[in-house]
């Protein structure tokens, strides 16, 4: 999901359509939790094929040295995930799983000129609505990226 008209356009090429969400106040974000890494590695031992996995659960292991030992942020599991590309086909809904089982519902990326929402907990989602294209405006953006944050998102 994205704040800005103008980005969610480019996406909506080829007979798409604008939706314009509203979403809990009270999300639980990404960057605000932190997980077992017994979990993190468990749940890439446990994804078949998965791409890189030996490189994920290194820097996986790496990386909690650096923080307090036995726990990662939950935002390195997914930048791995990412810059690893394992996060294509079943991949990318179990990870989204195994955060919503620890208690996170999406992340939040701001960029120039618009913001990101990733939504991992489809029941963060209070109402939506398809936006004739004439009516679309830009969402407010997502400030206050320390826990609770109020916005509709398009």
């Amino acid at each position: 999901m994205t704040t800005s008209v103008e980005t969610a356009r480019t996406y909506a090429k080829g007979g798409g359509r604008l939706v314009r969400f509203e979403i809990d106040s009270d999300i639980v974000l990404i960057d605000d939790v932190r997980v077992p890494l017994a979990d993190a590695v468990q749940f890439a031992r446990s994804r078949p094929r998965l791409r890189e996995r030996s490189e994920i659960i290194r820097d996986l292991e790496t990386n909690s040295k650096r923080t307090r030992e036995g726990q990662i942020n939950a935002e390195v599991l997914l930048n791995l995930f990412v810059n690893y590309r394992s996060i294509t086909g079943e991949h990318g809904p179990a990870l989204a799983r195994f955060f919503v089982d620890h208690g996170i519902d999406a992340a939040a990326v701001m960029r120039g000129l618009d913001d990101w929402l990733v939504l991992f907990n489809p029941k963060a989602i209070r109402s939506w609505r398809v936006v004739p294209a004439g009516q679309a405006e830009d969402a407010p953006r997502l400030v206050g990226r320390v826990g609770r944050f109020r916005s509709s998102v398009s």
